[in-house]
């Protein structure tokens, strides 16, 4: 018997929605907590790449943990298990991107060069990009799922 088929049918089931929002939201309490706590170095927490950086994350993941579960359609419940091993995944996440922007990397000025410019500003783009692709997919999913149907249907 192999672990995937113990969590996912042995272990009791959650609403899909609580689920998520429970699983996801650690990658954005953990670092606002370190955010706001004043916890780390000063310069890293006022450097305005550093507060892009962590804006961009955060607001990434204030998306996926609290948006996103909201808008979904009923989805098939989910088992306990895989829900905390997420959370715990999502923990370690928040914690390792939080600490990185408010205590260990300071991310060097952008408007240096003209190269230091072009990096952010391109990275910039492709985290909007991406953003975009995730809403995209995100909305190309919830239309796949008929109202009160908890499972996907193909057309």
């Amino acid at each position: 018997m192999n672990l995937w088929f113990w969590l996912s049918k042995r272990q009791k089931q959650i609403n899909a929605k609580v689920g998520w929002i429970f699983q996801e939201c650690w990658s954005f309490l953990v670092p606002f907590a370190l955010l706001v706590s004043g916890v780390g170095d000063a310069a890293l927490r006022a450097s305005w790449p550093n507060q892009a950086l962590l804006a961009m994350y955060m607001s990434h993941y204030l998306y996926r943990a609290f948006v996103f579960p909201l808008r979904m359609r009923q989805g098939a419940p989910m088992p306990i298990g895989v829900c905390l091993l997420a959370a715990m995944f999502c923990v370690y996440n928040g914690y390792l991107q939080g600490r990185a922007w408010t205590a260990l990397l300071l991310y060097p000025d952008p408007t240096a060069s003209l190269l230091d410019t072009t990096i952010f500003v391109s990275g910039v783009a492709l985290w909007a990009f991406g953003l975009y692709i995730n809403l995209d997919a995100d909305n190309t999913l919830r239309n796949l799922r008929y109202p009160g149907s908890p499972r996907y249907t193909i057309p």
